[in-house]
């Protein structure tokens, strides 16, 4: 800030460490300058909007911080392409594509992995990196953030991403083409990203893949954190989400879309639970992460064919990289603050309410 004193997002990370809070007031008086002064269109001007929608948020001033937080994904949706019809095809491909009858043929996969990876899936902002960090503390697996390496085994090397590819993949694969893409997303994860031994993979909208996942290499394990539906989509709406960490999250800046997006994800996590064998899904909630941590770890790690491991109890004191927007909260004690912060917005929220499943 000494060299560019408009370095916004430098500024409210600075307003959201607990070691510099003596300065907060004065931050903040110089946030709402640059929230008058910039263009509204600017990366600036919205992390004044989602930072000063947060301030007044810990302020108990709601109406005031929702309005900010509304004027920011507003300017944010312009910039932003989502293919809400590509969504529904694919998360239809994908239940289409994994009925119950695939899983009754054995596997071709190796009877034993001990390297089969833990896969952490489920909406943002749910308890995912708290989850990821609390697994990575036992001495037996290596936390991996997030990366793509699963859709660039689906996809090869000359189809990056492309939605109809991933479409004509998830139908025609047969088991031994299964078998080869995982082997490949494991080489990823060890030779791309560094990531050896057992690891925990945070890429979230893995829950797209899971059939495939359970096909291909049956002695994975696949844990789905939940959470309130309405406490996940304010954090959502409320998160100004950075290039790189809201990739494939076109649908968090408006209402509607969120909570089209939200049924999305609850119609295919139920039809995982009805198909997939059993053992390999594990779920957990947040609100059970929090309120009873030990007994739910151990219930997860006993699922993942893991001892207990004291350590599990100390997420913040990981030391694995944190490249979402939970940078903050992990580095903290296990805490229930945010739990019920989502009823101060109920009429807020009330447009995601009708689309929701449960």
């Amino acid at each position: 800030l000494f060299i560019n004193p408009y370095h916004i997002s430098a500024l409210c990370l600075l307003m959201n460490s607990s070691r510099h809070q003596d300065e907060y007031e004065s931050d903040l008086s110089t946030l709402r300058n640059f929230y008058k002064e910039l263009d509204h269109d600017s990366v600036a001007w919205q992390f004044t909007a989602f930072e000063l929608g947060s301030a007044a948020n810990r302020a108990g001033q709601y109406e005031e911080a929702f309005a900010y937080w509304t004027e920011g994904n507003l300017h944010k949706r312009k910039h932003v392409v989502f293919h809400e019809d590509m969504e529904d095809q694919l998360y239809q491909t994908a239940i289409d594509a994994y009925p119950a009858s695939r899983f009754n043929e054995q596997s071709i996969a190796p009877a034993h992995d001990a390297t089969a990876p833990i896969f952490i899936v489920g909406m943002p902002r749910s308890g995912s990196t708290l989850l990821e960090h609390s697994l990575a503390r036992h001495p037996a697996l290596n936390a991996a953030d997030e990366s793509n390496a699963l859709r660039k085994s689906i996809c090869g090397r000359h189809n990056k991403g492309n939605y109809q590819w991933i479409f004509s993949q998830l139908t025609n694969l047969s088991d031994e083409q299964l078998l080869s893409i995982m082997l490949d997303y494991k080489r990823r994860q060890a030779e791309e990203y560094g990531n050896q031994g057992r690891i925990v993979d945070k890429s979230l909208d893995n829950y797209v893949f899971a059939g495939l996942i359970a096909k291909a290499l049956p002695q994975a394990r696949i844990i789905h954190i939940k959470r309130e539906p309405m406490a996940s989509c304010l954090s959502i709406y409320q998160q100004n989400f950075a290039a790189g960490i809201g990739y494939g999250l076109g649908y968090a800046y408006d209402l509607d879309e969120l909570g089209r997006q939200y049924a999305r994800y609850q119609r295919i996590m139920q039809h995982w639970r009805e198909v997939l064998p059993e053992g390999v899904l594990l779920e957990v909630s947040y609100e059970d992460l929090v309120n009873n941590p030990e007994d739910e770890l151990k219930r997860l790690l006993k699922g993942c064919n893991l001892e207990w491991h004291e350590d599990c109890l100390s997420a913040h004191k990981s030391t694995a990289k944190v490249t979402t927007a939970s940078m903050m909260q992990v580095r903290q004690p296990i805490h229930k603050k945010s739990l019920d912060r989502w009823k101060h917005y109920e009429r807020q929220l009330a447009p995601i309410k009708q689309y929701l499943l449960e």
